[in-house]
């Protein structure tokens, strides 16, 4: 999750990422996340930004 809001991926292309990894993650997953926890992640990047 932290690839599709720390840079400018869409959901399909953190999926072929992780594919890469070896781990099998749907787009769909991978948008229920950013959903669920998204936003906080985000307010801790933003923080954390110089």
């Amino acid at each position: 999750m932290w690839l599709y809001l720390r840079f400018t991926l869409s959901y399909r292309d953190v999926e072929e990422l992780l594919a890469e990894r070896g781990l099998d993650v749907s787009y769909e997953t991978i948008r229920r996340w950013v959903d669920k926890f998204g936003s906080a992640y985000a307010r801790n990047l933003r923080r954390l930004a110089p």
